[in-house]
């Protein structure tokens, strides 16, 4: 049995009846977007409803798609969920029947068919037994007036990127999100393996910046010097 739900504060009721759980998160007003306090609270209620069912259940995320939703509102949405942990994604597709909601809106089913494509390339990655999720701070800098000169000073965001591991030591995959308006400098690929490893990212190496709103997902392999594969969104 499957209970979705939107109620946080009910998931430790419902947890006792499921054998998944399925947080229902509203998270866009049709107003705004790109907005990464919203967007993380997909992180939020997948912590939440880990917790309540302790680890023991899996957990599917119930996605948005109202046909306001720009691209990168499914492209964050769905890699959170992803990289906090969710074993499944299904959207809603609202319709009211009335000329609006999704089924009214092509461009908005075509922005959601290429986040899906997106996500199931990285399926088999998936599907291995050994995965590990990880979160991290995302800093920014600022720069202030001093006296008559000025300097860059280095600020906590209070927003998070997220990923997860998927492998062992001898080969997988790294994913990661950055669903905030911030550039993140330096990736935190090193410490997400917990070990040395030379990458390649879109080119470059690891000092290459990701994106503010971006995802991005490479390989590895062991002895495979920086010859790795990437991608990123």
């Amino acid at each position: 049995k499957t209970i979705v739900h939107n109620n946080i504060p009910r998931y430790d009721l419902i947890q006792r009846g499921a054998d998944i759980i399925a947080p229902d998160i509203y998270y866009i007003d049709g107003k705004k977007s790109t907005d990464q306090q919203n967007y993380a609270a997909y992180a939020y209620g997948y912590g939440a409803a880990l917790k309540s069912a302790k680890g023991r259940k899996p957990i599917m995320m119930i996605l948005g798609a109202f046909g306001h939703e720009q691209k990168v509102d499914h492209l964050m949405t769905s890699f959170i969920s992803i990289c906090c942990g969710a074993r499944g994604l299904m959207w809603y597709a609202w319709d009211e029947r009335n000329g609006t909601g999704l089924v009214a809106v092509p461009e908005a089913q075509q922005y959601l068919a290429e986040v899906i494509a997106d996500v199931k390339k990285i399926i088999p990655a998936l599907l291995n037994p050994k995965r590990r999720t990880f979160v991290e701070p995302v800093f920014y800098t600022e720069t202030v007036a001093e006296g008559e000169s000025q300097k860059e000073i280095k600020k906590d965001s209070g927003r998070k990127l997220y990923g997860i591991v998927c492998g062992d030591e001898e080969k997988g995959t790294v994913i990661m999100v950055n669903p905030t308006p911030h550039a993140v400098p330096n990736p935190p690929v090193k410490e997400a393996l917990g070990k040395r490893i030379k990458s390649v990212y879109e080119g470059d190496d690891l000092k290459e910046p990701m994106r503010p709103f971006s995802v991005r997902a490479f390989r590895w392999k062991a002895g495979a010097g920086n010859k790795k594969s990437a991608q990123g969104r």
